[in-house]
């Protein structure tokens, strides 16, 4: 899908089609989305299983891509809560893309009939790029059809004052290059880092799978390759995603 007058492109994935069956060059949408973006246009990915099981989700951020959201709110006519991990995980397996992420804390900015317009996550990171104390946001989105303007900027804030509070140097987070380019983060003060490797999935041609799913079995003397063989999967590969830091 081509729309013109914003500049903005779709392609949808199919999980089989778009795997390394069938694509053998596994920067293939990274190319694409690099290549979009030198003509000005933003290319925005939907794999077949997010557009199956998550369609709601997609085509709110198709139309937050357009411009065409249709509820607005203002960050600072709204309050800032720290929400409950009942309430976090609600909320993002409502309104984000890849559902909750387990965390240490979160905050949420609330209308004044209780309900949560945009929130945000932070956890202890796990990854290979972290740092001894790092803080890293695992999950920031608004509520599906709805811009709050000033929303990353104040609960990035919140994140920062925690983090700083435990005793943490740096606040940071990925934002993965299929769908958005980090332009919140930027404008709350975030700086961006050195980007990551290509994302990859399994996939059996109809689900994805996390790429922790499938790996060597010494026990076995099977390698990763080995593995994904007898089980059926094949990798998926995505795009980069792009670091963003805060120093506390």
């Amino acid at each position: 899908v081509w729309v013109p007058s914003k500049r903005v492109a779709v392609e949808f994935n199919g999980l089989y089609w778009h795997s390394e069956t069938c694509l053998p060059e596994r920067d293939y949408h990274d190319m694409k989305t690099a290549q979009a973006a030198a003509a000005g246009v933003r290319l925005f990915h939907v794999f077949e299983d997010e557009w199956r099981d998550r369609r709601p989700v997609v085509e709110s951020m198709l139309r937050a891509c357009l411009g065409l959201t249709s509820e607005r709110h203002d960050a600072r006519k709204l309050s800032l809560e720290r929400l409950d991990p009942a309430a976090l995980c609600q909320f993002f397996t409502d309104n984000h893309l890849d559902g909750f992420a387990r965390s240490e804390v979160g905050f949420g900015l609330v209308d004044g009939t209780g309900r949560v317009l945009s929130a945000a996550v932070i956890r202890r990171p796990f990854h290979r790029r972290a740092r001894a104390g790092d803080m890293e946001i695992a999950r920031l989105c608004s509520a599906k059809d709805t811009s709050v303007r000033g929303a990353v900027g104040r609960l990035l804030r919140a994140c920062a004052s925690y983090a700083r509070d435990a005793g943490c140097q740096r606040l940071m987070t990925f934002v993965d290059a299929r769908h958005g380019d980090g332009h919140g983060y930027q404008a709350a003060g975030m700086v961006r880092g050195s980007d990551t490797g290509l994302r990859f999935w399994w996939t059996d041609g109809r689900h994805r799978y996390n790429r922790f799913k499938y790996r060597a079995d010494p026990a076995r003397h099977m390698t990763e390759a080995q593995v994904a063989h007898e089980a059926g999967v094949f990798r998926l590969w995505g795009c980069h995603n792009m670091t963003f830091s805060l120093l506390l």
